[in-house]
């Protein structure tokens, strides 16, 4: 059985109008943002960055209870991995108990 390495993930743009959003979200894509490497060695998400991928702006993911609600959730922190974005702490988590999921 072989290791996987990094998960890329794809982005999301949201512009208004469909044609608009389909050219912008291409010249960001040529110019700024290539999307997101996952190192769950590191438990780190890393933002590929500018036309020569460069790495950056990185997270610490981990589970933890929710600021929101308490619940559990996956959290991607920049607090101690990042100058620029220090203050971003993002949060994901299932609206439903894991008990429902089909």
């Amino acid at each position: 059985m072989t290791t996987a390495g990094p998960i890329k993930f794809a982005g999301y743009y949201s512009f208004a109008g469909a044609e608009l959003s389909e050219i912008a979200a291409k010249l960001v894509h040529l110019v700024a943002w290539h999307g997101k490497m996952f190192d769950p060695v590191k438990g780190e998400l890393c933002n590929e960055l500018l036309p020569f991928r460069i790495q950056g702006i990185t997270a610490k993911v981990y589970k933890d209870e929710s600021r929101f609600d308490g619940n559990e959730c996956i959290a991607r922190d920049h607090s101690d991995t990042s100058l620029i974005a220090h203050w971003i702490r993002d949060e994901s988590a299932s609206s439903r108990p894991a008990s429902t999921w089909a």
